[in-house]
């Protein structure tokens, strides 16, 4: 907790809303586990089930409230109810073709509940999967994170993510390293993150722009320059690629 949030000085931060600090505030309490189980049947197959909870006790919140005369709007700070979240997931890879083609899953459900100021509650349920191939000197992959919510502990907004996707191509050998990227190819917008606040009094919208969440393509080329000296099996210092080096180890 910051000296602004205790601060009782009358700060104005835009035309319409003014902020104020709470020198009554007290810290909240936080009880946060997890338990996890790991089932490795075969060097192909592995899951893990998991679950999580986190609960924060008597938290600080920020309020909006009308002032001077409903003209404006005052922000403050105040101790009020709890904030619980409790979630629950696997974690899938599946292995095949020796090794060669790994497929990995994600699925989960996260349960928000919030009392006090902020008396609201969601659940949630996404998912992400991750697909590589691996064929000599070419590899694919492709990846699938759904829409993300978060409902926010303490300034009682909720945030969405929109899903992101990727389709990668690459090969390589020695000195080259190759790869195509295609992401979000079927998205026209650049929105990355949107959130939402309604108060008795105030209500607010706010959305974050991303290039990354747009559709775009990637193409990266690195070469590798082979330098430096190996030591063959006689003790016999050779060069590494050509020419020899002036610098003794």
């Amino acid at each position: 907790m910051n000296s602004y949030a205790r601060s009782p000085a009358l700060l104005q931060q835009t035309e319409l809303m003014y902020n104020m600090g709470n020198a009554k505030l007290n810290g909240n309490g936080v009880l946060q586990g997890d338990v996890s189980w790991l089932w490795f049947p075969s060097n192909s197959f592995t899951l893990q089930a998991y679950a999580s909870y986190a609960g924060y006790f008597d938290r600080m919140v920020n309020t909006y409230d009308l002032f001077d005369g409903g003209k404006s709007v005052l922000h403050s700070f105040v101790n009020s109810g709890d904030f619980n979240r409790l979630s629950l997931g696997l974690n899938l890879t599946l292995r095949l073709f020796s090794n060669s083609l790994v497929l990995q899953g994600f699925p989960y459900f996260e349960r928000s509940m919030s009392t006090g100021y902020y008396s609201m509650s969601h659940n949630d349920a996404g998912f992400r999967v991750n697909a590589e191939y691996y064929a000599g000197n070419f590899n694919f992959s492709g990846y699938y994170n759904a829409r993300v919510y978060v409902m926010s502990v303490y300034t009682g907004e909720e945030i969405r993510n929109p899903s992101y996707y990727y389709l990668k191509a690459g090969w390589h050998n020695q000195s080259w390293n190759l790869s195509i990227l295609a992401n979000n190819f079927l998205r026209r917008n650049y929105k990355g993150q949107w959130s939402d606040l309604s108060t008795k009094d105030y209500r607010s919208h706010s959305t974050i722009f991303i290039p990354l969440y747009h559709a775009g393509i990637t193409l990266e080329a690195t070469y590798t320059f082979g330098y430096g000296k190996k030591v063959s099996r006689g003790n016999e210092v050779s060069a590494q690629w050509g020419a020899e080096s002036a610098i003794m180890p």
